[in-house]
């Protein structure tokens, strides 16, 4: 699970809230920025989601590289992850490199559900053969109440692209 580890890590060391985890490996992979690049994410109702991901998470957690914490309320459980030392002195030796980390930071800034709408759009634009419109129109059919987070997630949308235009050229 080197490749989670340097995606907390570029986090500072820590991620708040699964979700948010598998919406940066999603689009750290359509920038092709990282060793993301083959895992295989499918639709769920959050959005894209790896299973494969997902396992690595639980492996990290059980070998100790990740320690997680469960915020448990009436209707909610909330995870969230963060380096141990053991995982600190792993990532050490595969650091996410700048641009990478860079998406990360600004990524960290923007709220969860933001995510979830961007990623579900780029997710649909890319299964589905839509244009970016048709694909976040789509996205919102899907998720209502994210319906607030349009103009956010569209502003993420439009500052990956740019990433992505720069790591391919």
């Amino acid at each position: 699970p080197i490749y989670l580890l340097s995606l907390v890590a570029a986090s500072d060391g820590k991620v708040e809230h699964r979700i948010r985890l598998q919406k940066e490996a999603f689009f750290l992979q359509w920038l092709g920025l990282s060793l993301f690049r083959d895992i295989h994410f499918t639709y769920h109702h959050f959005g894209p989601y790896s299973r494969e991901l997902s396992e690595a998470l639980h492996e990290a957690v059980t070998s100790g590289l990740l320690e997680e914490h469960v915020d448990q309320t009436e209707s909610v459980t909330k995870y969230a992850y963060e380096l141990t030392s053991r995982g600190s002195d792993v990532a050490k030796h595969r650091p996410a490199d700048a641009s990478v980390a860079a998406v990360i930071k600004g990524l960290n800034q923007e709220p969860w559900r933001a995510l979830e709408l961007a990623a579900t759009a780029l997710y649909l634009q890319g299964e589905e053969a839509l244009d970016q419109p048709g694909a976040m129109e789509r996205a919102l059919s899907l998720k209502p109440g994210c319906r607030t987070q349009r103009a956010t997630a569209e502003s993420i949308i439009a500052k990956l692209a740019r990433h992505r235009v720069e790591a391919v050229a």
